[in-house]
């Protein structure tokens, strides 16, 4: 979260192009298998994904743990979001697979 005015900050765009490469090899390391793609365009010499866990919970934005230890939770109301926000992250899933078949199967 930011706060305006707490610590001053400035924003910068950067042109990678005019970057040169260090002669250690960086490599990127991502969470999300959706932004490899962008990301392969900053300077680096490849990109590697994060644990499984990791890339599920960014997919579904729940930790796999959570689900596995649904019963055991005690309180109702976080049980309930938890609900809520997997069938939200479903249904995100399912239009988006839809639109993909449409726009790419004939």
């Amino acid at each position: 979260m930011v706060y305006e005015g707490i610590l001053p900050w400035e924003e910068k765009v950067l042109d990678f192009r005019s970057i040169k490469m260090p002669r250690t090899a960086p490599m990127l390391i991502l969470g999300d298998p959706d932004k490899a793609y962008r990301f392969s365009f900053y300077p680096n010499k490849g990109i590697g994904l994060m644990r499984l866990e990791f890339i599920i919970t960014s997919s579904i934005r729940i930790h796999p743990m959570a689900l596995v230890k649904y019963d055991e939770l005690k309180d109702e109301t976080v049980k309930k979001k938890l609900m809520k926000s997997l069938q939200v992250t479903i249904q995100r899933h399912i239009s988006s697979w839809i639109n993909w078949r449409r726009r790419w199967l004939p």
